[in-house]
């Protein structure tokens, strides 16, 4: 029977018409639910959508308007698709970390980083200990150090600026140094 036949007889109420048109457009909608992924539908979720989509499709076909119920089917159960996709995507924008992924492993676990926050926090911390400790050195000591260790400038110009001995420019180096030294060390006992 050909199918706009059979179509005029499903509108009738004829169930072996709908049976009829439901197996012929099996395979497109058996294809199509398997080409498509719909994040927490199965294959019989989307069998399902597209086999209602069909028998609406069917109620609401309209002789008048169109000529041809296969494009207007087809169309129809794919637009259905593509809204049930829109639908769901409206939801995916936000995942937990804990989401279980695989067999009791949480998306978190996947995760890989480079970055070591205790080891961060822990060397911020001692740059402030080292800060604290600078400012209870004497001030031509501190300016020593902040100029040999934080401008990356040497020593030898040091003692040109301030038009001090190289040699006690050194032991003024070697006295600062312990000082700081001693002050961290009874920074991290407190």
């Amino acid at each position: 029977m050909e199918l706009e036949k059979l179509v005029l007889e499903a509108k009738k109420g004829n169930d072996k018409a709908y049976e009829e048109i439901i197996n012929r457009f099996k395979g497109f909608i058996c294809k199509l639910a398997k080409e498509t992924y719909i994040s927490g539908y199965d294959t019989e979720d989307l069998l399902q959508i597209g086999y209602t989509t069909l028998i609406k499709a069917i109620r609401k076909f309209d002789f008048s308007k169109n000529n041809n119920f296969t494009v207007y089917v087809t169309s129809a159960i794919k637009n259905n698709f593509y809204y049930e996709i829109r639908q769901k995507s409206r939801y995916n924008g936000a995942i937990s970390l804990n989401k279980e992924i695989d067999e009791g492993i949480e998306f978190i676990e996947n995760i890989v980083s480079d970055e070591d926050i205790e080891k961060d926090f822990l060397l911020k911390e001692s740059i402030e200990e080292l800060h604290a400790a600078l400012k209870k050195l004497e001030p031509l000591e501190r300016e020593l150090i902040e100029h040999i260790y934080f401008s990356n400038n040497t020593m030898k110009k040091f003692a040109e600026l301030k038009a001090i001995n190289y040699t006690t420019c050194t032991k003024l180096k070697e006295k600062a140094l312990k000082k700081l030294k001693n002050l961290m060390l009874l920074n991290n006992k407190a």
